[in-house]
């Protein structure tokens, strides 16, 4: 698969520690013999970041991490399927922070457009 290309971005960053994924992501996969390498250097990297968080902030982790490795096109299987898990449990990814009524209708625009955007092939 090589790299996606897309004008449209998930509207999911919501703390600065996922800004800062994407260059982590690109760094750590140019210093790395291989993608999936790279996917496991990073997760090991969060991981102790996440433990204890309620199950929204590392939903945003594993679907932002999914759409930064299909846009370098090496969505690795694992993130692919925790990425569409959180996309199935929806608003509950939400729960945790304080939104407008008319937030969860947009996220959920977000998610379908980053299900179709990760599985595009």
């Amino acid at each position: 698969m090589g790299k996606a290309s897309s004008s449209w971005r998930p509207q999911l960053e919501v703390n600065e520690w996922y800004y800062g994924l994407a260059s982590d992501w690109r760094k750590t996969l140019k210093a790395s013999k291989t993608p999936k390498h790279a996917s496991r250097e990073i997760i090991k990297r969060n991981s102790a970041d996440m433990k204890g968080l309620p199950p929204g902030p590392k939903a945003i982790f594993w679907l932002m991490l999914a759409y930064y490795q299909r846009c370098d096109g090496c969505l690795q299987p694992d993130v692919l399927r925790r990425a569409l898990a959180a996309i199935d449990r929806g608003a509950v990814n939400y729960e945790w922070l304080d939104i407008r009524p008319s937030t969860p209708r947009r996220r959920q625009r977000d998610f379908d457009l980053l299900r179709e955007f990760l599985l595009h092939k």
